[in-house]
């Protein structure tokens, strides 16, 4: 252990004076020879002189009758310096760009490793800080990282809006649906041309609408989003106080949720009601906790309105209730669950969409044609070898890290946390859609609020020593990912949705921004617009929008205006779709750099084969 300590020192001295090329030595191309030869004689000589070093420290301790007095005790507390070497990997974004599943494995391993075997002697100091603000200090902290977060947040998801970020699939259908809703078309949204509740029973979006209705703007939507992504460490951290009894504790899960990448993700792609559910989900949790029953079914039915596949949520927090011993609450929420699933599923979506819906083409790649959800739980009975072959893939092993890591994997380590996440990870992992398995989407919103819960329930079962080790080794890997793919600092991995995010908002976006508002102030807020798929958001505050995408695959309509970008490769794209046959219908009213803006003359017929409302 001495010797491995020693060439670790070695190591990280060598890279740090040379600093050899570190994404070429991960991805396998070798270095010229004298190169090779070179470096190596330098870690050989570095791991020397740390060797040297350690055993003058050790001997002078000795005589000075301090700590350490052994060797054994100075190996344990020098353990975290075998983590040296990988600062120089798990902070070079090129590396991360050529294996990062290599790199988490030995991350994560390693972290562990140096925690288990780390024994630090006890520090005891008297703070100066008075007893008051101590035990407030937790609580205002935690305030100061929400208020930074929905500030932060808000600020640069506007701005990507502005640039063009966003889309009609999904912030166009959500402000569309609730512009309709306000206006007595309740839930139907013109740019899927169908009923939202033959989709998603989303019901919770009539709580959004009241405060659409004071700014009705997409940006509104934008900064809900934010806030009740941010407003959810709160009741993530008084259960996590509840649970562990430590205000510090569970400030730092709080300040995890807040750093998850997956959630920051989630914040910049477009907007989904999904994100209130992880708000209500720990609320849920705190009254399941202190045992108020009232406000805890009170949640219930409203992290059911939230979205229909959340009442396998609720059959979940049925099992683990029935795990702890409360039977009577446990089959309850098993039935409650399981008739939510049936009525919204079985019941509310078929009636508005007309027919049975199903998401089974997620998992198009193995479910064959035609069986329904259920040939999934068919193919993992009797092909388990091939779906395990399906599932171990590198993106959604690297999905995995990025979720659970900065969690220490601690959801894995306690029965209930495994099936809590059950159903999340088996969803996400099977299904043949990539944004399933990527974090930069909502769909991992929920999973990974259950594996906050599942950790803390682990966390709960561990003695107060193996907890600050295990929460040291979350923070550490914390860090790490959220240096890699998270939205602070440096931001080069750092996904919403299906890009990159671009922070970067220079005069020439608001220029082109300030032109769109220009040509949208030239159309009346009762006429039926077609948009370009990035433009719909800025205009789906109306009763008829629809994105130029799809106009050839739905029945078109009459269309008072249509505002496209002005590309030349979005208009050989718009010279595929029927509709333009009907541009000899309208007369082009505004041309700017970026934009094209065409109005139906007044006496204008409806394109070639559309219908007229």
């Amino acid at each position: 252990h001495f010797g491995v300590l020693a060439l670790a020192v070695g190591y990280a001295v060598m890279a740090t004076i040379h600093r050899p090329p570190l994404a070429a030595m991960v991805g396998g191309a070798l270095l010229p020879t004298p190169l090779r030869s070179h470096l190596l004689q330098s870690v050989a000589l570095w791991s020397l002189a740390a060797a040297m070093l350690m055993a003058a420290c050790l001997h002078w301790s000795r005589r000075r009758g301090g700590w350490p007095t052994t060797l054994g005790e100075l190996v344990a507390g020098l353990w975290p310096l075998t983590l040296l070497p990988l600062a120089w990997y798990v902070f070079d974004i090129k590396v991360w760009s050529v294996s990062p599943v290599l790199l988490y494995a030995v991350t994560t391993t390693s972290c562990a490793y140096c925690v288990i075997r780390t024994e630090l002697p006890g520090i005891h100091r008297k703070w100066s800080i008075p007893p008051s603000l101590r035990r407030h200090a937790p609580n205002i902290l935690l305030g100061a990282a929400v208020t930074a977060y929905v500030v932060y947040v808000s600020f640069h998801t506007i701005l990507n809006h502005r640039s063009f970020g966003t889309a009609a699939y999904d912030l166009g259908i959500h402000e569309n649906v609730i512009w309709n809703t306000l206006h007595g078309n309740f839930f139907f949204s013109s740019v899927m041309e169908t009923h939202y509740l033959g989709v998603h029973t989303s019901l919770v979006l009539l709580l959004v609408a009241p405060i659409y209705a004071l700014a009705p703007t997409a940006e509104t939507l934008l900064v809900l989003q934010a806030l009740v992504l941010g407003l959810a460490a709160l009741p993530l951290f008084l259960l996590a106080r509840k649970i562990l009894e430590k205000d510090w504790q569970a400030l730092l899960i709080g300040l995890l949720w807040l750093t998850h990448p997956a959630v920051g993700g989630a914040n910049f792609y477009d907007f989904h009601a999904i994100a209130f559910s992880p708000l209500i989900l720990f609320t849920a949790l705190n009254f399941w906790w202190r045992r108020r029953w009232l406000p805890f079914w009170i949640s219930i039915g409203l992290l059911l309105s939230v979205k229909e596949e959340l009442a396998i949520i609720v059959v979940l927090l049925g099992l683990i209730t029935l795990m702890s011993g409360n039977r009577r609450q446990g089959f309850q929420l098993v039935a409650v669950g399981t008739m939510a699933y049936a009525l919204l599923q079985h019941l509310v979506i078929p009636y508005f969409a007309g027919a049975e819906h199903s998401y089974a083409w997620y998992y198009a790649d193995i479910i064959p044609s035609g069986e329904g959800p259920f040939g999934l739980i068919t193919t993992m009975l009797l092909n388990p070898v091939f779906a395990l072959d399906f599932t171990l893939t590198e993106p959604k092993l690297l999905f995995v890290f990025q979720l659970f890591a900065p969690l220490a994997f601690l959801c894995f380590f306690n029965i209930r946390g495994v099936v809590l996440v059950s159903y999340g990870l088996a969803a996400t992992l099977l299904a043949t859609r990539p944004p399933l398995h990527q974090i930069g989407f909502q769909y991992a919103l929920t999973l990974l609020a259950l594996a906050f819960v599942g950790a803390l329930l682990t966390l709960h079962k561990m003695s107060a020593a193996w907890r600050r080790r295990a929460l040291v080794a979350a923070v550490l890997l914390g860090i790490i990912t959220c240096f890699q793919y998270g939205m602070i600092w440096p931001r080069h991995h750092f996904a919403g949705g299906f890009h990159t995010i671009d922070f970067d908002y220079s005069e020439q976006d608001h220029e082109r921004y300030r032109e769109l508002q220009r040509a949208i102030d030239l159309i009346p807020e009762e006429a039926a617009v077609l948009a370009s798929e990035t433009l719909v958001p800025h205009v789906a505050g109306r009763h008829k929008v629809l994105t130029a995408r799809y106009a050839r695959k739905r029945k078109t309509h009459r269309y008072d205006y249509i505002l496209i970008h002005n590309k030349a490769e979005s208009i050989e794209r718009l010279k595929r779709v029927s509709y333009l046959d009907g541009l000899r219908n309208h007369e082009n009213v505004r041309r700017s750099k970026s934009f094209v803006l065409y109005k139906l003359r007044e006496n204008g017929a409806a394109p070639s084969g559309s219908s007229d409302d």
